[in-house]
């Protein structure tokens, strides 16, 4: 957590976009600008820091005194755009029982906010198989609540195809530079599988930084807020797993245990495409580890893809 002022925070952040994403200084500013009236609005003090501070066009941070809910001890999350799923996607969520922070969420100067309960959560351990099995399986026990049909979100969730093929061809491509077989027709294919039918509420980015632990159970956040078929988010879990070891395959087969998908080839097909996307962001670690999971994540795709 980056400690300081609001203003060291707001000069690192900006210095942030500046040299990694320039494009995104609009939207950042546009957060940015938000910030006094929603400290005033809902009652913040007590700065505790950045969490989080990177090139993305949105703020995180921490108070220690909150004055209205979920208070006493808050995470602030602004977006420079609206309207934004999240906020609604996991109220919907703590609804149907599914464990995520207390929130209250709103729009406010052309902005979408989030006021989030600080959650003192531990992170997973996923290096360790018990761990990971028990992730996977809590996960899949939650699936058919993260993923049930929410019509009234619809407006909100952003589509699958959007987010994902532009990322999937930049990953694909990464790796044939590299020297990495990927074959020309599975472009197409990831982008059908990406648009695939029936499309419900995803997560849309599981993994172990938007998972913790919470007592003995686990408890979700930052929800990319996406449209697509279920199956997605097994298949990302899954492939994100290579990199502890595990074998993403066995994973997706464990989860589809426990919420069994409409289309489970289709299912399967969406989990090789998401192992080529992984593979190529791996690709760029280097090490033993790294260079073993490409292999079992493009090992897979083959086994799994036409």
């Amino acid at each position: 957590m980056v400690t300081g002022s609001i203003t060291d925070a707001l000069r690192e952040h900006r210095a942030r976009i500046r040299t990694d994403a320039p494009e995104q200084r609009t939207q950042f500013e546009r957060a940015a600008a938000a910030i006094p009236a929603l400290i005033d609005q809902l009652g913040l003090d007590d700065f505790g820091g950045a969490v989080l501070c990177d090139a993305k066009p949105r703020i995180l941070w921490r108070f220690h005194r909150c004055a209205a809910e979920p208070g006493p001890q808050v995470v602030l999350k602004v977006y420079g755009d609206q309207p934004r799923g999240e906020g609604p996607l996991l109220e919907a969520w703590a609804r149907n029982k599914v464990p995520v922070p207390g929130l209250v969420h709103g729009v406010r100067d052309g902005c979408s906010w989030l006021l989030m309960r600080y959650v003192p959560m531990k992170r997973l351990a996923l290096e360790s198989p018990r761990v990971r099995t028990w992730a996977s399986e809590r996960l899949a026990q939650l699936g058919t609540r993260i993923h049930a049909a929410a019509p009234e979100l619809n407006p909100l969730l952003r589509p699958l195809a959007t987010v994902m093929s532009p990322r999937w061809q930049l990953e694909a491509d990464r790796l044939r530079a590299r020297g990495f077989h990927v074959p020309s027709h599975w472009d197409d294919l990831a982008a059908q599988l990406y648009s695939a039918l029936p499309a419900g509420p995803l997560h849309g980015d599981l993994a172990g930084t938007n998972v913790g632990a919470l007592g003995d159970d686990v408890i979700v956040y930052d929800a990319s807020a996406l449209s697509g078929p279920a199956a997605f988010d097994a298949a990302r879990w899954a492939a994100r797993l290579a990199r502890y070891g595990a074998r993403p395959q066995e994973v997706f087969e464990r989860w589809a245990g426990f919420e069994p998908f409409d289309d489970e080839p289709r299912g399967t097909e969406l989990l090789a495409v998401e192992c080529v996307l992984e593979a190529g962001s791996i690709s760029q670690l280097r090490g033993t580890v790294a260079m073993g999971a490409v292999d079992e994540l493009l090992s897979t795709a083959g086994r799994l893809l036409p």
